[in-house]
């Protein structure tokens, strides 16, 4: 599945892969391209993010929350740094 979906990437896809694994060591990402919500706006910075985002497991689910590190203005955007491991080089030719 993971395999498929790094494929999916070069598609230009919105996959967010988990950094962990299951304990049967199954992994799995969350795929925003078609349905999600609000949180598939919030855009990359990696030189000054105004909110990190958390893992945390809740009667066995894994839930990515974003947290402020800064007061956030009113229809301000909110950004967070992705790190490396989402950016794909391409060339869009």
């Amino acid at each position: 599945m993971l395999d498929e979906n790094r494929k999916l990437i070069q598609n230009y896809t919105y996959i967010w892969e988990f950094p962990f694994q299951t304990c049967d060591g199954a992994r799995f990402c969350v795929d925003g391209r078609r349905f999600g919500n609000e949180i598939r706006f919030i855009n990359h910075n990696d030189r000054d993010p105004n909110a990190k985002h958390i893992y945390v497991l809740i009667d066995g689910f894994v839930y990515t929350c974003y947290v402020a590190m800064q007061n956030i203005a009113k229809d301000s955007e909110i950004t967070s740094s992705y790190g490396d491991g989402p950016w794909v080089e391409d060339d869009f030719e």
